[in-house]
């Protein structure tokens, strides 16, 4: 007689500090957060459930740092909110190790899910405690779990946040383990959830990866066969794939979405079959956020609010960033105030800033909260020597985020929109005047490049700072390679902007005019 059995697997990622649908910036609530994902939980009555999250789950929003800098000593608000989802399975994402091993261990110990992690070493041995899982449903239905973080953080991050640890590459990290479990687990069913995403054009099978390691999806999914279930994040996008029951899942950013996967098997003659696979997305536009997980981190949320709403300084106008293509044709004052900064802090010639994709900027009376969300990110400053050559291969780089649309109109290029925006990859540069002449038939090109006025030469050698994220080569850049560190500055930059405005109290800056962007048809 033939047997039915249903499982349903939920999973989200990137969340990034993003508690409820509260933007905790100047923005109205957004459709988001692991509130609403618990209201939409809530809601689903199946019998047999796997939850799992696959992490960037405690950085990236003003509450994470919050946390982080100001309040620790209250029950980790993040954790909480795992434990009351009730996930089954915690995956760390490249962006939980920014604050170092030791807070994402606490972290760690404060939540009630299983940690799998297959690719991380500590010597010889796994650092998390569990490469895999294995679920054994009625009839002994066999369900593997495998957890797989991202191999390129090591790029990312410095030995002060991950120390000694090796990560392994993703896809020979799943290839060894699924051969691994097929001989000791016998498994029906193999689920791999991995903080990474896509090197290939999912619709052409084309490679496009920037960086070779970085994202490994495709190859995960096309060269192991027995991945039943891919599982990923990282990029932000959303994806659902299913190939003849063979599924592929990315759900987003901040919560916005849940991954939802049926499978129905059968068992005929003892043998279990995967019968059908019904993937898709669930938005959480349709769900408010949950009245019981608000009510457990309230206390926190109360304190993070009066925290973030103390003024630290004002300007004589408004810092506001508006639309992200005139805010870096035009060089926008609030990169040059924090290239200012930047310079002032390590005493540099030269400075570069990059901003994350939806920052608000700064209003008249600045607040804590206005500067959470304009410098989104836990890099910190580094100072360093650099040639005229490496800096004319920087400018080089950056030129080439603009192109020339069909309107015959300077644009932002498509390859730092999609598959993922990447509007964080462009800086600007302070202390250095140049052009960027833009082509609708050939590369980009960076002319007249001066430091006080004086042309630069490829050997000459100036003082510039840098943060830690390009300093490791983010962005898919080279040209970090030829700089020479003399100095390495452990503040975060969020706390050396409130730093630098809690002192000076009044924000003003000279319009620096250092940049020229000009088109040719």
């Amino acid at each position: 007689m033939k047997r039915k059995f249903h499982l349903t697997v939920f999973h989200t990622s990137d969340t990034h500090g993003h508690l409820t649908s509260d933007s905790y910036s100047h923005l109205p609530p957004m459709p988001k957060g692991l509130s609403r994902v618990s209201s939409f939980l809530k809601t689903q009555k199946q019998e047999h459930q796997i939850r799992i999250d696959l992490g960037d789950t405690i950085q990236g929003s003003p509450l994470a740092f919050m946390y982080k800098n100001h309040q620790k000593s209250k029950r980790n608000p993040f954790s909480q909110l795992l434990n009351h989802i009730k996930y089954d399975y915690f995956i760390p994402g490249n962006h939980d190790f920014n604050y170092g091993l030791e807070y994402l261990n606490e972290f760690l110990d404060q939540t009630h899910v299983k940690v799998l992690c297959s690719n991380v070493y500590d010597g010889d041995k796994l650092y998390f405690r569990s490469a895999y899982d294995i679920k054994t449903f009625e009839d002994n239905l066999r369900v593997a779990i495998i957890g797989i973080t991202n191999n390129y953080i090591p790029n990312w991050e410095t030995k002060k946040t991950i120390g000694d640890l090796i990560f392994e590459q993703a896809d020979i990290s799943a290839r060894n383990i699924i051969e691994s479990i097929k001989q000791k687990e016998h498994p029906d069913y193999v689920i791999v959830a991995y903080h990474g995403g896509y090197e290939c054009n999912i619709d052409t099978g084309v490679n496009e990866a920037k960086n070779p390691t970085e994202n490994l999806g495709c190859k995960i999914f096309k060269s192991i066969p027995d991945v039943d279930l891919l599982l990923t994040g990282h990029e932000h996008r959303h994806l659902v794939l299913n190939e003849k029951n063979r599924v592929m899942l990315q759900p987003g950013y901040a919560g916005e979405c849940v991954s939802q996967t049926d499978i129905i098997f059968n068992n005929e003659n003892g043998d279990w079959n995967v019968d059908t696979v019904d993937a898709k997305l669930v938005y959480m536009k349709d769900y408010q956020d949950d009245p019981e997980a608000i009510d457990l981190i309230k206390d926190f949320i109360d304190d993070a609010n009066q925290e973030l709403d103390q003024v630290i300084g004002f300007t004589e106008q408004p810092f506001k960033l508006e639309n992200p293509l005139k805010d870096r044709l035009n060089n926008h004052i609030m990169f040059q105030y924090i290239n200012a900064v930047q310079k002032d802090v390590t005493n540099a010639m030269i400075s570069c800033c990059g901003l994350g994709n939806d920052v608000t900027g700064f209003n008249q009376n600045i607040t804590i909260r206005d500067v959470l969300n304009t410098y989104v990110y836990p890099n910190t400053l580094s100072l360093c020597e650099i040639s005229g050559k490496t800096l004319k291969s920087a400018l080089l780089h950056n030129a080439q985020f603009f192109y020339i649309n069909d309107h015959q109109e300077i644009d932002i290029n498509p390859k730092y929109l999609y598959p993922k925006k990447e509007l964080y990859n462009y800086d600007i540069f302070s202390g250095v005047s140049y052009e960027y002449h833009i082509y609708k038939t050939k590369d980009n090109e960076v002319k007249h490049i001066k430091v006080n006025d004086v042309p630069i030469n490829d050997s000459d050698i100036f003082t510039f700072v840098i943060n830690s994220y390009r300093l490791s080569g983010g962005g898919n850049i080279t040209w970090h390679e030829d700089l020479k560190v003399i100095k390495h500055f452990p503040l975060d930059i969020t706390e050396v902007l409130i730093d630098s405005i809690s002192k000076s109290h009044q924000v003003s800056i000279f319009d620096e005019n250092n940049i020229k962007i000009i088109k040719h048809l």
